[in-house]
């Protein structure tokens, strides 16, 4: 038997391809080049999931339709689980909020060791209706209980996770700024993005 260790195995998800395109494929490169596996898994319709395969990094197709129709959550929960089944891996990153509360079930049916989320912004914030954060609060402490780290880009979402204990208990919660929502006085998530942080990004 070899004594050869093998390498570990990262899935990363994301609804989008935008979050890998723009910010992480430096990150996500030098990984590779350590030797993790790294799979992302993410919607194929996005005009930057072919410029992520031209750029060498290895896709699993998913299909996100609109969030509002039950028929996308199957979907995804099929392709989801047919993924982290054919594969064991060591641990799955999850990035984005909708795509996150199935991911991270979906994550612990499949067994996977250990589950982050990196939140580029938490959907609840102040200034929403009363009815729809607390949904979406309730949401995201049901899921804390399949989540074993959480990385947050800004102070408030942090301060918000640590008092609502956003992940399972001995899990960690993580404050590091970067790319997302800033939403100073708890004002509304801003509606477009800085196309500069995009362009900025190492190929």
């Amino acid at each position: 038997m070899s004594d050869t260790p093998r390498q570990l195995r990262l899935l990363q998800v994301a609804n989008q391809p935008g979050p890998f395109y723009c910010f992480l494929r430096p990150l996500i490169f030098e990984l590779m080049r350590r030797g993790v596996e790294v799979d992302v898994a993410c919607n194929q319709g996005d005009a930057n999931y072919r410029k992520l395969a031209d750029a060498g990094m290895h896709l699993l197709p998913l299909d996100v339709g609109p969030w509002r129709r039950l028929a996308t959550w199957r979907t995804l929960q099929r392709q989801l689980a047919a993924i982290m089944a054919a594969k064991p891996y060591d641990l799955c990153v999850v990035h984005t909020p909708a795509i996150s509360w199935i991911t991270r079930l979906v994550a612990a049916q499949a067994r996977i060791p250990a589950v982050a989320y990196t939140a580029h912004g938490l959907p609840f914030f102040e200034r929403q209706g009363a009815v729809s954060r607390w949904a979406l609060r309730s949401i995201e402490r049901f899921c804390a209980r399949h989540t074993d780290l959480l990385l947050l880009v800004n102070s408030d979402d942090a301060a918000a996770a640590e008092r609502l204990h956003l992940v399972k208990p001995g899990g960690l919660i993580r404050h590091i700024p970067g790319p997302g929502w800033t939403r100073p006085g708890g004002s509304r998530f801003p509606r477009r993005r800085s196309s500069t942080r995009c362009a900025a990004s190492s190929p």
